[in-house]
């Protein structure tokens, strides 16, 4: 069980996950999308917030924390291993409960730990929301294409290969930034909606009955083409699907 996990960071905490996260930075790639990852602190706030805003609830833990801490992570000891985790775990709450409470303001909002231009923060972080996004929303995305259009802002303020096709939408780049907020609450609601009925599936069933809601277990199901849990860039089918593993 994690311990001493607080509903908010301090600035010095931030500051010690960010010094962890840029230490273990593995660059990754999306192979079909080409969506370059520049991990920090911002980069996984928005990969956190878009994994809160996951339609389905029971995402295994292993399957995205490798993601923040990278494959080849190391750890100190047990004592810093729980803290890091704590303090992931952390930050994840205090999104939880800012989307619970309609109240959510990206980090870059609040807090410029590194004095850089706030448009490279909103970059960062866009990056790392719809990195998230395509990896465990891809079939929702699919599906409905009016919740596609709905990522159009946070699109744009990658710069990525995707922002090119995101300008015909016709909104700017400064609207875009300020519609940011909003579209994320709007995506969790839509999500919340899809999370409620599968919960109320669990609940019927029984399933994971003495669960912990903070520390996610059941299994997500990784598509074939979808980036490998394991954080190496390829395709699940080109890599830990060959070997039948989920992670290395």
């Amino acid at each position: 069980m994690l311990m001493n996990q607080k509903k908010k960071l301090s600035i010095s905490e931030l500051k010690i996950l960010d010094q962890h996260i840029i230490t273990n930075f593995d660059q990754i790639k999306t192979e079909e999308k080409e969506l370059e990852i520049n991990k920090d602190i911002y980069w996984v706030e928005g990969y956190l917030c878009a994994l809160t805003s996951s339609p389905e609830p029971m995402i295994k833990m292993d399957f995205w924390v490798p993601y923040i801490n990278g494959a080849d992570c190391v750890f100190e000891s047990a004592e810093h291993t729980n803290t890091t985790i704590s303090l992931i775990f952390s930050l994840r709450n205090n999104i939880v409960d800012k989307l619970n409470n309609e109240s959510y303001k990206p980090l870059y909002e609040t807090h410029n730990l590194k004095n850089e231009p706030k448009e490279t923060l909103i970059t960062k972080w866009a990056k790392g929301y719809l990195f998230a996004t395509l990896l465990f929303h891809a079939d929702l995305l699919d599906q409905e294409e009016e919740i596609a259009r709905l990522l159009v802002p946070i699109i744009m303020a990658t710069e990525g290969p995707f922002s090119k096709e995101a300008v015909k939408s016709g909104v700017s780049k400064k609207e875009a930034f300020k519609l940011i907020p909003k579209i994320v609450l709007a995506f969790d609601k839509i999500c919340r909606e899809r999370r409620h009925f599968y919960l109320e599936e669990l609940k019927n069933s029984n399933h994971n009955s003495n669960h912990n809601p903070h520390i996610i277990t059941h299994d997500f199901k990784v598509g074939r083409n979808n980036p490998c849990p394991c954080g190496s860039g390829k395709k699940f089918k080109k890599c830990c699907l060959l070997k039948k593993e989920t992670l290395h």
